[in-house]
């Protein structure tokens, strides 16, 4: 049974590229967040190699000033195995961006090596998950369509 999509929301993972699309309004909310503490928006996934294979895309941006947001960082995470508590480790990739798009947060993947990198094993589903306000945050699973996001 297919899952429901958010309105707007879309998940896309082809052989060049790959390319997440949060829901319209997601972006604007999080301006209401703590200066001091980053924002975050999450892709996650689960599936085998946990622990060894990448199971998010942690994007975080932190305030700039007391009205303004600095850029995006996106990072690549994997969990460690033998850690406890566990915990995961995060890599910056020049290849995985995160920008806004009609007022709403874009994450994309480009070219075929990060793809490999970021997806050895493709998800049939994704949980998008980003701030709601300075506290909490709200998440939707998402189906994975398997096509290239370019077109």
């Amino acid at each position: 049974m297919p899952l429901p999509q958010p309105a707007q929301a879309q998940a896309l993972i082809g052989a060049t590229g790959a390319r997440f699309v949060f829901p319209l309004g997601t972006r604007g909310i999080a301006r209401a967040g703590a200066a001091e503490r980053p924002l975050g928006w999450t892709v996650y996934w689960w599936g085998p190699g946990m622990g060894v294979n990448p199971h998010a895309i942690w994007v975080k941006q932190r305030a700039a000033s007391a009205d303004s947001l600095g850029p995006f960082e996106a990072m690549v995470m994997t969990s460690i195995n033998d850690s406890e508590p566990p915990q995961s480790s995060g890599v910056v990739d020049a290849e995985v961006l995160a920008r806004t798009r009609e007022g709403r947060l874009v994450v994309e993947v480009r070219g075929r090596a990060a793809v490999k990198r970021t997806f050895p094993i493709v998800p049939d589903s994704v949980r998008l998950s980003w701030p709601v306000n300075s506290e909490g945050t709200r998440g939707a699973m998402i189906a994975v369509e398997q096509r290239e996001p370019w077109h």
